[in-house]
């Protein structure tokens, strides 16, 4: 296997994949000798992050990682790292806009971007979406906007000319979106500061998975980043190239021989072509796409490793949707009923979109009792928990009108749609008296804050507790959206919501543990696998032109998207292990429009024999592949995590099963911004600034953060505390503050203990001849850290494997004191994680009211507490 140079890793569906990029990785980490011949690892999702991060830790011991630099995770993420690390920019104190928070940020600036009031009450939260495609194109792609001929199309150049504020925006606030962070990242590569040359010193290997779905600013990274060397391995398949409405393009993955002969270098180009995943008759037919498809590919030959008897593909037509989804619904109880599967779960049912496309099967399975679980189907509003929450949200909205009877109104169309029975339940109790009287009472600051009061006020909670993950949703959506606005605005929120629920963006989260048939888009199948596999709605529709469509159109002229339509189809053929039926009606309920069975499918039938029948008899003889495999998933753990579940497992499950998010307390906001000036000083001088000649109060006005819907005074006062606190920490600790004595800081790590991932981050650690010193920083009073030091000794010890004593110590900011620790012993340590990972494994969330209540965040809303 070839560790060096540019490597080409050619991967069709069910190939193993990821099994040959671990292996690779394997290997590399078995061959370096330095630990700055690092390694990066970029993926395309956190889900594969966390994928490729399990099977990695399986495959070698934590210290062969930990004994090379090493990074793992999504093109951002890497990015976004690299550059709070090497830059002489602070880019390590800016926040991360992900692509929900990003349309919020929008539309909380639309009148600095200079539309009207008018528009932003007509359609403001759709102009802000708009807008961050529009943004994220022009970024991502180096459009040039302003030699572009918009003819008449004065909405579309009005937003491209809105870019440029929008920059300025981000940069006033310290935010990065995510096509900036990329941006920012490839001008610091190229820019003469010594950026590139801080980061290849450090790292020598770079693997890229999935880079088909790269874009034109992504590829331009990966060469410039791996030049001159090119120790380049990018993994992928141009026919699973599917996310051109991202920017996306196949191009690079098929030009990178070409691209990397430019520069000099040869490419090794490896070629996975055995199916080891589907039947002979899937993979066969899968092919015939391929063939039947106009764009110029790169043949890799693919063959099935299952040979002998298959069922053949189905393909079958319907009149109407009803009948389609009818046969879908009846295929799978017969499936079930010859026991030809075992369970609903062996089934997917997969559609080039939910919305539009899935209302007839939906309705069949109804009817059927057939359970399914939703993914991608943005239905969070359709349910009770979700519906019920709007309701109450208006009734607050509407205080000053007839909002009982509004209320109620509400309600009514609520139980007919949902089949609950909430009227009954608020006209029988005296829930809107108890709501009145908090309202009265509270003069409020945030919409987080009033969103506890409408929990508590109803037993929101403790009536809704069974899916407790869908009440964290609500919290996440409305601290999101207090983030990025400046007062506490209700009415915003509500039209947030109500956009939300009109775009179908916000998923319901099952929760339930029944066995169901899986719902998805392809476009979501991918990476998965399943015994049995519908298609239905195979039909030709028009596709709808976006507004950045009209911006591509633009750019680039018109473009046929017909080759990433077969690419789309052919990944969903693709998923299927044992047994593919595809499917389409020639009308659909919602029009009397007749619509043609998708030409490709045509095309293939033409050559290779499908059938319109499942053969009952032949099916119960075959074996699935994938019949009784269950994948473990481990529990990734934190000191925090351990820490709160040992206070209270109640606890940890409202903040990390439910995922609730609560008020941003003052004191949790001033920690923040004590530890991001405290890394950023550390990292100066780590970089051989002397502390001396940082201005230190400049420093601390340039990047302190304000705490939302606090008052101008009060955020002063915490800033000039800070001011002191941080000035005397340099007083204090001067002999640890030179550039050889600074061991790391934010120093990530991930160990692995009874099979469970460990992560976490040592806040600083100092070193001289004899010892290494981990310094915690706290903020709030003095109490036993004890076990928590202990706990970064035993990672410490895992990660680097050191040939020097370890001190343990915490620097108490307010009193300016440092207090040095002896740990407890490892086994204690080590018993305390495998009891807790047990516990959690197992469901185990009892409360233990007592002392510690007065200090949770979840005080008044638990009902154990004291």
């Amino acid at each position: 296997m070839s560790l060096l140079g540019p490597n080409l890793i050619l991967a069709g569906p069910g190939t193993g994949k990821t099994t040959f990029l671990i292996n690779k990785t394997v290997e590399i980490f078995r061959s370096v000798k330095a630990k700055n011949d690092g390694i990066i690892i970029c993926t395309f999702t956190k889900k594969s992050t966390e994928e490729l991060t399990t099977r990695l830790y399986s495959k070698l011991e934590v210290k062969a990682i930990n004994k090379v630099n090493f990074i793992i995770g999504t093109i951002h993420s890497i990015c976004f790292d690299l550059l709070a690390r090497y830059s002489e920019k602070d880019y390590g104190d800016y926040q991360i806009l992900s692509e929900e928070s990003q349309v919020q940020f929008i539309h909380s600036k639309l009148k600095n971007l200079g539309y009207s009031s008018d528009r932003i009450k007509k359609n403001g939260w759709t102009l802000s979406e708009e807008l961050a495609t529009i943004y994220n194109k022009i970024n991502d792609e180096k459009i040039d906007y302003s030699n572009l001929d918009f003819k008449d199309d004065i909405e579309l150049e009005e937003a491209c000319h809105t870019y440029p504020t929008y920059r300025r925006l981000l940069e006033r606030n310290r935010l990065l979106d995510f096509a900036s962070i990329q941006s920012t990242f490839l001008k610091e590569l190229k820019e003469p500061s010594g950026f590139k040359e801080k980061i290849i010193a450090d790292f020598k290997y770079y693997l890229v998975d999935e880079y088909q779905d790269v874009n034109n600013l992504q590829n331009e990274i990966f060469i410039t980043l791996s030049k001159p060397y090119f120790n380049l391995t990018i993994v992928g398949d141009d026919d699973q190239s599917i996310y051109g409405f991202r920017g996306s393009s196949v191009d690079h993955i098929k030009n990178f021989d070409t691209e990397l002969k430019t520069n000099g270098k040869n490419v090794k180009i490896d070629i996975l072509n055995t199916n080891y995943r589907s039947t002979e008759s899937i993979v066969e037919y899968s092919n015939t796409l391929l063939e039947k498809m106009a764009y110029k590919r790169i043949e890799k030959g693919i063959k099935a490793n299952r040979v002998g008897y298959s069922h053949p593909v189905v393909i079958r037509e319907f009149q109407t949707e009803d009948d389609e989804g009818k046969y879908v619904a009846k295929s799978i109880h017969d499936l079930i009923a010859n026991n030809v599967i075992k369970s609903f779960s062996h089934v997917a049912i997969l559609f080039r979109s939910l919305k539009g496309h899935s209302e007839g099967v939906i309705s069949a399975l109804n009817s059927s009792n057939i359970p399914y679980k939703l993914v991608g189907a943005g239905n969070f509003f359709d349910s009770l928990i979700g519906k019920e929450f709007l309701a109450l949200l208006d009734y607050y909205l509407a205080k000053d009108i007839d909002n009982t009877q509004i209320f109620f109104d509400n309600l009514s169309q609520i139980d007919v749609s949902t089949n609950s029975d909430l009227t009954s339940f608020y006209s029988q109790g005296d829930y809107l008296q108890q709501l009145e009287n908090i309202f009265n009472k509270k003069n409020y600051k945030s919409c987080i804050d009033l969103t506890y009061d409408l929990f508590i006020g109803t037993e929101f909670l403790n009536r809704h507790a069974a899916e407790g993950p869908n009440l964290g949703k609500i919290t996440d959506i409305v601290l999101k959206f207090d983030d990025f606005s400046d007062r506490f605005d209700p009415w915003g929120l509500y039209s947030y919501f109500n956009y939300l629920k009109k775009s179908n963006y916000v998923d319901y989260i099952d929760v339930s543990n029944i066995d169901a048939v899986n719902m998805f888009t392809i476009h979501q199948s991918k990476g998965l696998e399943f015994p049995v596999v519908f298609m239905p709605s195979q039909i030709e529709r028009n596709i709808r032109t976006s507004f950045v469509d009209r911006l591509n159109k633009l750019a680039k002229g018109n473009i046929d998207d017909t080759d990433e339509d077969g690419r789309v189809l052919y990944v969903g053929c693709t998923r299927a292990e044992d047994l593919l039926i595809i499917s389409g009606s020639k009308t659909l309920s919602k029009t009397s429009k007749e619509y043609s069975f998708n030409s490709l499918i045509k095309a293939v039938n033409q050559n290779i024999k499908t059938t319109t029948d499942l053969d009952f008899k032949k099916l119960k003889k075959h074996k699935l592949r994938n019949s009784d495999s269950f994948q473990k998933q481990n529990t990734v753990l934190s000191y925090n995590k351990i820490s709160l579940y040992n206070y209270c497992p109640r606890a940890f499950m409202y903040a990390h099963i439910w995922n609730l998010q609560t008020v941003r307390i003052a004191g949790l906001e001033f920690g923040r911004n004590i530890h991001k000036i405290i890394e950023i000083i550390l990292r100066n001088v780590h970089e051989n600034v002397p502390v001396n000649n940082i201005e230190i109060d400049e420093l601390i006005d340039n990047n302190w953060k304000n705490t939302n819907f606090k008052k101008d005074d009060e955020n002063e006062k915490l800033k000039m505390a800070a001011k002191k606190q941080i000035n005397t920490f340099i007083d204090k600790c001067k002999n640890y503050l030179e550039s050889t004595k600074v061991f790391s800081v934010e120093d990530q790590f991930n160990i692995t203990v009874f099979d469970n991932m460990i992560t976490g981050r040592f806040d600083a650690v100092f070193q001289d001849d004899s010892s290494y010193t981990i310094i915690d920083f706290k903020t709030g009073d003095k109490r036993d850290y004890t076990s928590q030091l202990s706990f970064y000794n035993l990672c410490f010890k895992e990660k680097y494997n050191p040939n020097k004593d370890i001190k343990l110590a915490v620097y108490y900011m307010k009193e300016g004191a440092l207090d040095f620790i002896n740990p407890n012993k490892e086994k204690e340590e080590l018993e305390i994680i495998n009891n807790v990972s047990k516990a959690i494994s197992h469901n185990e969330f009892i409360a233990s009211p007592g002392k510690v209540c007065k200090d949770c965040s979840f005080k008044n809303i638990c009902e154990y507490s004291v």
